[in-house]
């Protein structure tokens, strides 16, 4: 499932993640360990198109779908999305890291980013689309249209599938990197386009004329 971002600690004024990164937000509520703020999603919120927006990928890395937030009476589990859905990282352009990618493979750590190290692809990086048919996966959109994405797919144009307000995108607070301020201006000036020529998206950063 979209996921959006990857999720933070809550507090009483800000969420695990803003609705703007994505579709399924972390509603997990402990008043010790994620006392904050539990906002709902509705469809006038999806304000980047419901055609556009994904809700349901494929990802085979997924785990239990019946995991919990909860680790102990101490910790809380803030990789839990890797169990549950996918994610999108705010990188630089040319830092996406391979990862990251539909059916990406490689190192769980990226050079931008200041997450801990994971010595195999079981961490929150690994929380993409994958599948066992070559060539991408299969996917569904809010407005109930599925189709098969390509993994050769501009990773921008992932994100920005996975946004449901592009405009409105941002940090969940306290993110490492990649997931910083100063990343995310493509993000929500990005525009996505239909490519009749691959049955595909591109973006622009040009308003249509």
């Amino acid at each position: 499932m979209n996921s959006g971002q990857a999720d933070v600690r809550s507090t009483a004024t800000t969420p695990a993640d803003w609705l703007a990164n994505g579709v399924f937000v972390n509603r997990y509520q402990d008043p010790d360990l994620n006392p904050g703020l539990i906002e709902s999603m509705s469809e006038d919120k999806i304000r980047d198109g419901l055609a556009t927006t994904l809700l349901l990928v494929e990802n085979r890395s997924a785990a239990f779908w019946d995991h919990t937030f909860r680790l102990n009476d101490s910790e809380i589990d803030l990789n839990a999305e890797k169990h549950l859905g996918c994610v999108w990282w705010a990188a630089p352009p040319g830092a996406e890291q391979p990862l990251w990618r539909i059916n990406g493979t490689g190192p769980a750590r990226g050079v931008m980013s200041t997450l801990p190290p994971q010595a195999n692809q079981d961490g929150i990086e690994s929380a993409r689309p994958s599948s066992s048919h070559p060539g991408g996966a299969n996917v569904l959109f809010c407005d109930g249209n599925g189709t098969f994405l390509s993994d050769s797919i501009d990773y921008i144009v992932y994100c920005l599938l996975m946004s449901s307000d592009g405009a409105q995108t941002a940090p969940p607070p306290g993110s490492p990197a990649p997931n910083i301020e100063e990343n995310y201006s493509r993000f929500r000036t990005g525009i996505l386009v239909e490519d009749d020529s691959t049955d595909s998206w591109g973006w622009t950063n040009e308003p249509a004329k």
